[in-house]
């Protein structure tokens, strides 16, 4: 069925991943692929090594960096999004020509003259503010996250409408000439981009901070920032590129290529809800939103989400349907080359991909380490990392029937995923041979291998713990049992790990050691400044201090963290 290959492609040094147009003005997103952009292209090439890629068609195009790649790397790039904000935004930056920009506002004296008109409006009338009052509240210092919504500030949200009603008395509707359609695309780019950024949020519109930047002020400067639209990055190509706002598999059953990626939402985020607030500046219907309070004196539509956004709603989100959906998208590809980006955290079993997959061709599975998204979600119990995953169909190929090197690959991938969390060092005594800060692997053979764990609490994460250590010297059935036993001394509790850390640090004697632990322990604490943490938070802290008095020399670094980690705690448990 399968077969894994994870060579380096030396190919990918010939691109510049820095270059601004795939690098910049990249709204956040969920699933979002600009860090893995060097690792697609590392596959695009290789594929280019069995066929010219003169097509590249993409029917979840998102926030367009794949796309964007596509372009850059001379395909002729079609683009899909069924959200409107996404079909926006990816006409001006793959469906535009950067020598297009010397045409388009010559009425208006230039793009950089329109640029700077629109960033020098004065507030709108009272008439006119529509994100200003159903988006932001009355006055920004004396906000109330209760009867208020703050996705902006009420400085940017009055931007915002200065802005978009003067887009709209310019071009208005979308019923407009070529030449007007792509200055009217242009300008919403830019104003998308800076909506997506400058928002009070930890990247979706679900939901709001209860004060600006968070109680902790986590990302105060990019939300207070003032609203300055940029002139949009394009690229030329000189290639006939396309954008479409459908159905995926309608999209798919339109449009033909070589290369077709896919990057389906089967995961729990519906889009829709998630970018509402895009949509609705997109569109400038002026819905409204009446901030209308509950029995309990708070809003009662907190994030004021379209009405229609169900209208997009995904059948990948939902396990009963993801699957048939999965086949039916397969079968709609015209393309000898199928690339399937699949995260571990993918509601469609990771076997079921493959063979859905194989029964169109070879397959080959790559893989590349992933941040896990967050989504703004707190917990104690949290695990960070995510396995990401691409897998490469070749139609004209017949499949292999072996699956056995993509097991081994997945074993080696979750093996090195656990390298990168936290244990207790009394599980790993009791579980591994252990001699000093290392951890002894019996191969079985008469020969051993050593991981080096200081404080037997955690592997350097700089990969030191690796060298000298031969992966390829384990059997199958040997990572299984490291792995399996690795996963019984994971420390889950990070109200245990703040006490795992207290005793590294009151063992170590060097600064540097002390310093990093310590470090660690008040990341860990921030993550109880929640209500429904409050008794736990406050157990931590007072052990802390007593600490920090009986050794405030050896304690520094906590001493100096507590007052900032008070000041957080009082913010969040006063609301």
């Amino acid at each position: 069925m399968a077969g894994t290959d994870n060579s380096l492609f030396p190919q990918s040094e010939l691109m510049d991943f820095n270059l601004p147009y795939l690098s910049s003005q990249l709204i956040a997103y969920i699933g979002n692929k600009r860090r893995l952009l060097k690792f697609l292209y590392g596959i695009f090439k290789k594929i280019e090594l069995k066929q010219r890629i003169q097509r590249f068609i993409e029917p979840f195009a998102g926030s367009g960096s794949v796309s964007r790649l596509a372009k850059v790397m001379g395909y002729e790039t079609v683009s899909n999004d069924w959200e409107f904000y996404s079909f926006v935004i990816n006409l001006c930056h793959i469906g535009l020509e950067n020598y297009e920009r010397e045409n388009l506002f010559s009425d208006k004296g230039g793009i950089d003259n329109v640029i700077n008109y629109l960033n020098s409006l004065r507030r709108p009338a009272e008439d006119k503010r529509y994100i200003a009052r159903y988006f932001a509240p009355e006055d920004t210092e004396g906000s109330d996250y209760r009867t208020e919504r703050l996705f902006y500030t009420k400085e940017n949200a009055l931007k915002i409408d200065a802005v978009r009603n003067c887009i709209e008395d310019w071009y208005p509707g979308f019923n407009l000439g070529k030449k007007e359609f792509k200055e009217k695309v242009v300008l919403l780019a830019s104003l998308l981009y800076q909506c997506a950024t400058h928002t009070n949020t930890s990247g979706v519109f679900k939901a709001y901070h209860r004060g600006f930047g968070g109680f902790g002020n986590d990302a105060l400067k990019r939300i207070m920032s003032p609203i300055r639209l940029e002139i949009p990055l394009l690229y030329e190509s000189r290639r006939k590129n396309r954008v479409y706002r459908m159905d995926a598999g309608a999209f798919l059953m339109r449009v033909s290529g070589d290369l077709c990626y896919i990057d389906p939402p089967y995961n729990q985020h519906q889009y829709g809800s998630n970018y509402h607030l895009l949509n609705t500046i997109a569109l400038w219907d002026r819905q409204e939103f009446p901030l209308t309070l509950g029995d309990d004196g708070r809003l009662s539509n907190k994030a004021g989400i379209r009405r229609d956004w169900k209208k997009t709603k995904s059948l990948y989100c939902y396990r009963d349907t993801a699957v048939n959906e999965f086949v039916k998208l397969i079968d709609s590809i015209d393309a000898r080359f199928i690339v399937l980006s699949y995260s571990t955290e993918g509601i469609v079993p990771f076997e079921t991909i493959l063979d859905i997959m194989g029964n169109n061709g070879s397959v080959k599975v790559l893989s590349s380490d992933y941040t896990k998204y967050r989504g703004g979600k707190q917990s104690i119990r949290r695990e960070n990392h995510n396995i990401e995953l691409a897998v490469l169909t070749d139609r004209e190929e017949k499949s292999q029937g072996d699956r056995q090197a993509v097991r081994r690959m997945l074993l080696e991938k979750e093996f090195l995923m656990l390298l990168k969390r936290s244990f207790y060092p009394s599980l790993i005594k009791n579980t591994f041979i252990t001699e000093g800060d290392s951890i002894v692997l019996d191969k079985g053979n008469g020969e051993c291998s050593r991981l080096k764990m200081p404080f037997l609490y955690m592997f350097n994460t700089d990969n030191s713990s690796l060298r000298g250590f031969n992966m390829a010297s384990l059997n199958d059935l040997l990572i299984i049992e490291i792995v399996d036993k690795l996963k019984k001394c994971l420390c889950t509790d990070r109200s245990e790990e703040i006490d795992i850390l207290i005793g590294i640090v009151s063992e170590s004697s060097s600064k540097e050691e002390r310093l990093y632990y310590e470090k660690r322990i008040l990341r860990l604490l921030k993550k109880f400044t929640f209500k429904k943490y409050k008794n736990q938070f406050n157990i931590k802290l007072k052990r802390l201090k007593i600490l920090a008095e009986e050794d405030p020399e050896k304690w520094k670094t906590i001493k100096n963290g507590i007052p900032d980690l008070e000041r957080i705690a009082m913010l969040r448990f006063a609301s």
